[in-house]
């Protein structure tokens, strides 16, 4: 297995990997800030352009204010680390794991939510959909990015 290391010079132990696209992979890691634990984006070598890794850069020491972080909730999955290769060359980044996200389209349509027997009320629906606002509110006072959401009943969303 090959040596990995944060931003701060700390060994990172991938452990299983969970996803793999033509961008690259996610895996789980070793690691956990404040309990929560950190998945890594390994990118394909071809995928890893100048531009991505200045993007990165960018991301990871500029976070925007997450709304939910006083009740212990991850809303976005924001780069938290590079990480680097044992030639101290960026190869992905560290982010907080969202666990149990569900896709949005199960809430908005009513037919998926009988199918589906969601027990849920316009109360739900609306903080839902306050939830999404605060969270893009967040990353928008920041700056706009692209966003991918993967959300549940606090909503998460997932920057790429």
């Amino acid at each position: 297995m090959r040596q990995l290391l944060d931003s701060n010079g700390q060994n990172i132990i991938l452990e299983a990997r969970i996803a793999s696209s033509g961008e690259g992979e996610v895996w789980k890691t070793d690691r956990y800030i404040n309990g929560k634990r950190q998945l890594a984006k390994i990118y394909h070598q071809n995928t890893l352009t100048r531009d991505r890794i200045t993007k990165l850069k960018l991301l990871t020491t500029n976070a925007p204010a997450d709304p939910n972080a006083n009740q212990g909730h991850i809303s976005f999955a924001w780069p938290k680390s590079l990480i680097f290769n044992n030639q101290n060359s960026a190869v992905g980044f560290l982010m907080p794991e969202i666990s149990k996200a569900d896709n949005l389209v199960r809430y908005c349509s009513p037919k998926l939510r009988k199918k589906n027997r969601l027990n849920i009320n316009w109360y739900f629906l609306h903080t839902v959909a306050l939830n999404i606002a605060s969270i893009i509110q967040a990353i928008h006072q920041y700056r706009p990015y692209e966003t991918v959401l993967w959300v549940r009943a606090y909503n998460e969303i997932c920057c790429t």
